[in-house]
């Protein structure tokens, strides 16, 4: 089978959801994400969590990185690494929804960039806990990779992605917060 025939039915699905969220707006977009994250956690592991997918995030970095804020802030890759192996990503859903609706003030481009303020808030609470001395550009820099990593795994496909953010993050880390 072609490569685009695969892919066929994932763009047809992904103009399905653009053409909805033109039709119903805000309202749609909140309901989609929730269905997306009962999916996606039923799917992991089958627990109940917030819908709130910046919690969810939160929780799953806490999970892995121990009691250190240090060591939470570095588990933010295996959690990026998570979510590309899920098997049907397709981009971050936020990403996505902000790159159809560009113009700031549409209610659907509010949500996704309500939702990036609030992933960068818990990077930045984090740093702050690690004692740096720039809680708020290490949350910047975290986040940015963060971003970039999505987008790189969306459009090249490649599976090292999370490693590479890897390497990246630590780095952001190990210059930022002295000590464990």
């Amino acid at each position: 089978m072609h490569f685009l025939e695969l892919r066929r039915g994932s763009v047809a699905a992904d103009a399905d959801r653009v053409t909805q969220l033109l039709v119903t707006g805000r309202d749609l977009l909140v309901q989609a994400q929730k269905t997306a994250e009962v999916q996606a956690a039923l799917r992991l592991d089958g627990q109940s969590f917030e819908l709130d997918p910046a919690s969810r995030t939160a929780r799953d970095v806490t999970h892995r990185g121990g009691p250190s804020a240090r060591g939470q802030l570095l588990a933010v890759p295996a959690a990026l690494a998570d979510v590309f192996e899920c098997g049907d990503y397709n981009g971050c859903f936020f990403v996505n929804v902000a790159v159809q609706f560009p113009l700031p003030h549409d209610p659907a481009h509010v949500t996704a960039a309500e939702h990036k303020q609030a992933m960068e808030g818990i990077i930045r609470e984090l740093a702050g806990f690690a004692n740096t001395k720039d809680a708020d550009a290490l949350a910047e820099e975290i986040s940015m990779i963060m971003e970039g990593a999505y987008v790189t795994r969306q459009v090249t496909g490649n599976p090292r992605t999370a490693e590479i953010a890897s390497r990246l993050i630590r780095g952001a880390v190990d210059r930022r917060i002295s000590g464990p």
